[in-house]
């Protein structure tokens, strides 16, 4: 019974042997697979933890397989093993990617905005994460390549739906602008053609009171002219009324001299007599005729009284 049971234990520990020495031999085949001669000294050091970073690797599977888990794990992960160098590369772009994705949300929270360049820049990285074939095949990480991959193309419309509001921000800015423009340009020509207008109706004016001076002044001179044609007139008639009277008086004085002529030659009781006769009708005689009359008279009657 005692041997039995030492025989199956001893199965048991070959067979768990036999799969440690399958699993190393795999692992051995692996590196050398990809490392050629150097898989070797790779093999030597990396061999005691392949069993624990395979099992580590499987819990980061199942650990992405959850979109609300953050892309920094990986790195969290693989930062407890030794790894190649180059793959080390591809473990911090996904680091990188989930600290400038941290950053751009943050920012958006902060600003309402969205930072077209910061998620630019954090796309970067998913892009150089979708691209790395070979090292997610090698620790079978395909699902979360594809699940990176799936967050660049959503990304990536996000992005083109926020260029397609900011074109239309910009085109609606543009016509704003455009609009204020044209207003501001029809605004200035209004007022350049009102004060244009301002300034024809200013010259229509001064045309209008250099016009209306003109015809003040001509109808000052008109009537200055018609004062002074009056005047002329006026004098001209005086100046023949005046010579009428001085005709007048001439004839007058003519037959003054004419009467003392005939006087002188007639006795004296003819003159008396004619003297009396004219006196008596005087109504046929002049003021002047009649005064030179009575003065005649009275010499007659003073020469009688001297005789």
């Amino acid at each position: 019974m005692s041997k039995a049971f030492d025989i199956d234990k001893l199965k048991q520990n070959c067979l768990i042997l036999w799969a440690i020495v399958q699993h190393k031999y795999r692992y051995l085949t692996e590196c050398i697979s990809r490392f050629g001669g150097s898989g070797i000294s790779w093999w030597l050091k990396t061999h005691q933890q392949q069993k624990e970073f395979e099992t580590a690797l499987k819990d980061l599977r199942k650990e992405l397989a959850d979109e609300s888990v953050q892309l920094d794990l990986v790195e969290k992960v693989f930062a407890g093993f030794l790894i190649p160098e180059d793959d080390l590369g591809h473990v911090y772009w996904y680091t990188d990617a989930h600290n400038k994705l941290q950053a751009f949300e943050k920012k958006l929270e902060e600003t309402s905005v969205v930072n077209v360049k910061m998620l630019k820049q954090a796309m970067n990285e998913l892009k150089f994460i979708g691209q790395s074939d070979d090292f997610h095949r090698i620790y079978q990480l395909e699902d979360i390549q594809q699940r990176v991959k799936n967050m660049y193309q959503e990304l990536q419309k996000k992005i083109a739906e926020q260029q397609s509001i900011e074109r239309e921000k910009i085109s609606v800015e543009t016509q704003k602008n455009d609009a204020e423009k044209a207003a501001s340009e029809a605004e200035k020509a209004a007022a350049l053609a009102k004060a244009k207008t301002m300034e024809s109706m200013k010259v229509k004016e001064k045309r209008l009171a250099i016009i209306e001076d003109k015809k003040r002044q001509q109808a000052e001179k008109e009537l200055t002219e018609l004062r002074i044609k009056e005047q002329n007139e006026l004098a001209e008639q005086q100046a023949k009324s005046a010579e009428i009277a001085r005709q007048e008086k001439l004839q007058e004085s003519y037959r003054s001299l004419e009467i003392e002529e005939a006087i002188k030659g007639m006795p004296l009781e003819e003159m008396i007599e004619l003297v009396n006769e004219k006196i008596e009708n005087k109504h046929v005689f002049n003021f002047v005729q009649l005064d030179q009359l009575t003065k005649l008279k009275a010499t007659i009657d003073n020469k009688e009284l001297s005789e």
